[in-house]
């Protein structure tokens, strides 16, 4: 309802959750560029129509998308849903962007009967260049 202009009757808890943190965390939502790497019907649609009802400019990408890594230098806010683990690296950010992880994938450890949760947004290595890095549904998997 929301992509035929109208208030949609429920919204995706993790894209309403992306919203909130984005709302609390005072980031200017109206005229940002941003970028949602994702298109799934359960979270990637879903914030980019969300994004545009709060005015911005958004690029939805997916991973066969061409120059992924220029696109997302050049964005305010990146949202990540991908699911391949550390993908979005700290070179792809323009400085103080604002980067939210939806995506989390279980991987197995090698030599061990365990699976581990990993994130699609290398955290280390985003955490020097972003202004602000939020993790949401990972706590959505059960292991």
């Amino acid at each position: 309802m929301l992509a035929m202009g109208r208030d949609p009757l429920f919204i995706p808890c993790a894209p309403k959750a992306c919203i909130e943190l984005l709302l609390r965390q005072g980031t200017e939502i109206a005229s940002s560029g941003v970028v949602v790497l994702g298109k799934s019907k359960i979270s990637g649609l879903p914030i980019s129509l969300l994004l545009q009802s709060h005015l911005a400019t958004v690029s939805t990408l997916h991973t066969c998308s061409d120059n992924l890594e220029i696109v997302t230098r050049q964005a305010d806010i990146i949202v990540s849903d991908v699911g391949i683990p550390d993908m979005v690296r700290g070179h792809w950010l323009k400085p103080e962007a604002v980067v939210i992880d939806m995506g989390a994938k279980q991987v197995e450890m090698v030599g061990q009967v365990m699976w581990c949760l990993t994130h699609t947004i290398w955290i280390r290595n985003s955490i020097a260049v972003a202004a602000f890095v939020g993790l949401i549904g990972h706590n959505l998997f059960g292991v």
